[in-house]
């Protein structure tokens, strides 16, 4: 139908990223919260800070804006969880808080400050697997769940029966391992284990949406669920992977996915036109992806070193342009953090080996682990202003980005705060 955009074009990237001229200065604080974290999430006005410190329950810090960690209190412990908490995401518009878990359940924590207390809420996901992970819509209107049972949950509140309630999108093949909203609210993009990369219709009646396909062209005759895009990673410019990670640019105009084969795809749309172009990343498979701003995307993942890829142009990315940059950790020359660039696996690598051949763990100084983390990097959050009462709720789902700030959290139990 002519609802539907015509198929992407493909525009391979070279296979041997360069760096650009333009290298950017990064400085980092490194707070490290527990002996490891699986999720973290910031509050609005990034006061407050969730972490998941990879078991059932969610810790809320606050004071979290001191440099030093031994500064921050822990507030709240959120607890109802009866497995791992595999996802957190705090809405920029009303403050709630939801959780995911693999034991098949989702919660919504709202704050009632006449107690001082989270109270939580059931969501009705009805899945019969892990949920895996779980994000607000920037209207603050709903969330989505991705999980193992090949679905996504699009959940809503329902006012009769005090509890949210979901409907699901089933055209998926296996495990949908992240959902991330489109900045309309109207579209989802789910990424996962069978390969493929889809762009759905989100928008839910009921509660007043109104149906937009945003850059993709006209929303005329679709419905809830149908696929706006539906990607394949097995083509000749991409090695089939299952695919980690996906996030869109403010604008909306470009998304971006990583895939276990190590390469960082992009997908752009213009006025119903697609394009796409993929990086082969040179180093380990990226976790999590985050958009600084519509030019700066953050990859980062096993590396344990966040990698930036920049593009040149003017935000309406129909073009293979996308380059990658930098890496925003810095390899030591004189002992010290901050200086020099490039990935840590060849000094873990090394250490692994000297335990083989020596039976000791130490190594050469040269051969030690000078990134900031020290171990893969589970998840990168884009930090952003908070919005004042003139901006409105609109302005407080888009969030104007802090040029070239963001965090990451690590299986090593650090939250480390980035600024270039």
């Amino acid at each position: 139908p002519s609802a539907h955009p015509p198929a992407p074009a493909t525009v391979h990237a070279r296979t041997v990223p360069q760096l650009s001229e333009r290298i950017m200065a990064t400085s980092a604080i490194v707070h490290r919260v527990s002996a490891t974290i699986s999720a973290h999430a910031w509050s609005p006005d990034r006061k407050q800070l969730a972490v998941c410190p990879n078991s059932n329950d969610v810790r809320v810090y606050s004071n979290v804006g001191s440099k030093s960690t031994d500064d921050w209190e822990l507030s709240h412990t959120l607890e109802g969880h009866d497995l791992l908490v595999t996802s957190i995401d705090w809405c920029p518009v009303t403050g709630r808080i939801v959780t995911c878990s693999q034991d098949r359940n989702a919660f919504v924590w709202t704050f009632n400050s006449s107690t001082g207390e989270w109270t939580k809420q059931m969501v009705l996901l009805r899945i019969n697997r892990a949920a895996t992970s779980c994000r607000w819509s920037p209207n603050g209107k709903k969330f989505a769940v991705s999980s193992g049972s090949n679905t996504v949950c699009i959940c809503s509140f329902d006012e009769v029966s005090d509890w949210w309630v979901s409907q699901a999108i089933t055209r998926f093949k296996s495990t949908v391992n992240a959902v991330e909203w489109h900045p309309n609210s109207m579209l989802v993009a789910a990424v996962g284990c069978d390969y493929h990369c889809r762009i759905a219709a989100a928008w839910v009646t009921d509660i007043g949406d109104t149906p937009d396909v945003g850059p993709f062209g006209s929303a005329e005759g679709l419905e809830f669920g149908d696929m706006i895009v539906d990607r394949s990673i097995s083509s000749d410019t991409t090695t089939a992977a299952w695919i980690n990670a996906a996030a869109w640019s403010p604008s909306g105009n470009c998304l971006a996915y990583a895939t276990q084969a190590s390469d960082v795809c992009f997908l752009s749309a213009r006025g119903g036109a697609v394009t796409e172009q993929t990086i082969r990343v040179r180093g380990l498979p990226a976790l999590s992806l985050a958009f600084i701003d519509d030019k700066t995307l953050v990859a980062a993942g096993f590396d344990m070193n966040p990698a930036i890829f920049r593009h040149p142009g003017d935000g309406w990315v129909t073009s293979g342009e996308w380059s990658f940059d930098t890496f925003a950790d810095k390899k030591p020359e004189t002992g010290k953090a901050g200086t020099g660039g490039g990935s840590a696996f060849s000094a873990a690598r090394s250490m692994f080996a000297s335990k083989v051949a020596t039976g000791r763990a130490a190594a050469a100084s040269s051969e030690k682990l000078w990134t900031r983390h020290e171990a893969a990097i589970v998840e990168v959050r884009a930090l952003t202003k908070p919005a004042g009462k003139a901006a409105g709720a609109a302005a407080a789902a888009a969030g104007s980005a802090v040029t070239g700030s963001f965090s990451t959290a690590g299986s090593d139990g650090r939250i480390v705060v980035w600024t270039m």
